[in-house]
């Protein structure tokens, strides 16, 4: 039977969101975390995240939140203040040619040697908004995920193209679904370079109709990541993301809603860990 890894994104970018994971994560309801080392609510209830036992990864981050390198050593990733720029900001300054891989090589080398330095191997790796898929930065994370001995890395989102429509902020999404189609055509991917179900349901969008219609048109694989976004909607640190329109609380009640395992059942997908495949 293939098996699914329920991961839960964004730990450490706010305290209404770790504690939303952590939620779900005691209550046995997700199998992963993906966690922003550089993200201002890092260490916000970290050490109760590291006693569930569930599997720690990095959430390899390049927009919004601030590096850990010092930002005049990576001035192609910054802007004038020391932050990083916004996923739209990002996208412009790389297609222009403006991006110098070498810094994003070393801020996120620092994040992963962050989350060591925290007691935490990771047992896979993604990006904040999938740009590592990115050719440049792609070349990137793959070097990281080889140094680090990371074995397993997002890489193809599954959902159909019309589902990004209803996201908020669609067109970049779109971009980086469009550059996953691109870059399995142009770079076979490992096998543990896996596929994913996510991005296209983002910002609390994933319903047990839409999921059904994905499960039942992917793919036959051995085993694929099921990604999703819980946390609560106010709280320390959502003022910095209210501009995403996301529902966080969509995603943790999906998480505790018996139909939605009940679907997992019914496709025969066994939930699983990284550290379990």
């Amino acid at each position: 039977m293939p098996k699914v890894v329920i991961n839960a994104d964004d730990f450490g970018i706010s305290g209404n969101i770790n504690l939303g994971i952590l939620e779900a994560a005691r209550a046995g309801k997700i199998n992963a975390i993906s966690l922003i080392s550089c993200g201002r609510f890092f260490l916000n209830h970290l050490d109760e995240l590291k006693a569930t036992g569930k599997d720690l990864g990095i959430h390899l981050t390049i927009t919004q939140e601030i590096p850990l390198t010092e930002p005049e050593s990576v001035p192609s990733i910054v802007d004038g203040s020391g932050r990083f720029l916004s996923m739209e900001g990002f996208l412009k300054r790389y297609f222009r040619g403006k991006v110098d891989p070498m810094h994003v090589y070393m801020e996120w080398k620092n994040q992963i040697i962050h989350l060591l330095r925290h007691g935490i191997p990771p047992t896979h790796m993604n990006s904040h908004q999938h740009l590592h898929i990115l050719p440049k930065t792609l070349m990137v994370a793959k070097r990281l995920k080889r140094e680090f001995g990371i074995r397993y890395m997002r890489f193809e989102p599954l959902e159909p193209w019309r589902l990004f429509f209803r996201i908020p902020k669609k067109l970049p999404f779109m971009l980086t679904k469009a550059m996953a189609t691109l870059m399995k055509v142009l770079i076979i991917p490992s096998e543990t370079d896996h596929p994913f179900i996510g991005v296209g349901f983002s910002g609390g969008k994933m319903d047990l109709k839409a999921l059904k219609e994905v499960l039942t048109n992917i793919r036959s694989f051995s085993f694929f990541e099921l990604n999703l976004h819980p946390g609560f909607n106010t709280g320390a640190g959502v003022d910095s993301y209210v501009h995403w329109r996301f529902d966080w609380e969509s995603d943790l009640r999906l998480l505790f809603d018996k139909s939605f395992h009940s679907l997992l059942t019914e496709f025969h997908l066994t939930p699983c860990s990284f550290e379990g495949l």
